[in-house]
């Protein structure tokens, strides 16, 4: 983390990530939403750079990922673009998965966002 001067605040997860690729930030609750590409799963971080929780496991089955890409908080929900199984996830903020839905396996996004109406 860096303040608005641009001067190096905080390192999080230097110790734990291997690959990290999507993050999101939940300012009300102070928590830093990280994926891990290489490990297939997303820790969940204080804002002061503590480790809080550890949300999926590499694999197949609802609740774990495989290569996710990206992730996006948004409405209280956690959508993931696990890659790895061709399809988005979605996580309530304590880490339990919540359903999903495929995209095909001849598909190979790498990001998505929410527009202005709220579709993602």
């Amino acid at each position: 983390m860096f303040n608005e001067a641009g001067h190096f605040v905080l390192a999080i997860g230097a110790d734990h990530l291997l690959s990290p690729f999507g993050l999101a930030a939940d300012a009300a609750d102070h928590k830093l939403y990280v994926e891990d590409h290489y490990k297939s799963e997303i820790q969940v971080y204080s804002l002061e750079g503590q480790s809080l929780q550890v949300i999926s496991s590499r694999g197949t089955e609802p609740g774990q990922v495989r290569q996710p890409c990206d992730l996006v908080l948004h409405h209280g929900m956690l959508f993931v673009l696990d890659t790895g199984n061709a399809r988005f996830q979605l996580f309530d903020l304590d880490g339990n998965s919540n359903g999903v839905t495929p995209f095909g396996n001849d598909r190979w996004p790498i990001a998505f966002a929410p527009d202005p109406a709220g579709n993602l």
